[in-house]
């Protein structure tokens, strides 16, 4: 299977992931006895794959939400400070949202 269209696009997991279903999914007269015995543990490899991709997803979640509020954090903080030293830049950063 010709991949070339994807190459540098996708991360190497990824990349990863879709040599390793390639493998696991092509077919011939030789194999095919093989991979029809293999049917169930193929299963559960790609359901613990998934499993870990979600994990993965929540944790990138995680840490976006905390960096929002680290910009929302120091956002407020500059807007205190220009309030409180009168600058001009004030109304301008008021305006700001995070």
């Amino acid at each position: 299977m010709d991949r070339s269209h994807v190459n540098g696009i996708l991360s190497k997991r990824l990349d990863d992931y879709m040599v390793e279903a390639s493998n696991d999914l092509s077919l011939t007269e030789m194999n095919i006895h093989e991979k029809s015995l293999l049917r169930s543990s193929y299963g559960a490899k790609w359901c613990r794959y998934s499993f870990e991709e979600e994990k993965y997803l929540k944790k990138l979640q995680s840490k976006i939400d905390e960096l929002k509020e680290e910009v929302k954090k120091k956002l407020f903080e500059r807007k205190k400070i220009a309030i409180e030293n009168a600058d001009p830049n004030a109304a301008r950063l008021i305006s700001v949202e995070a």
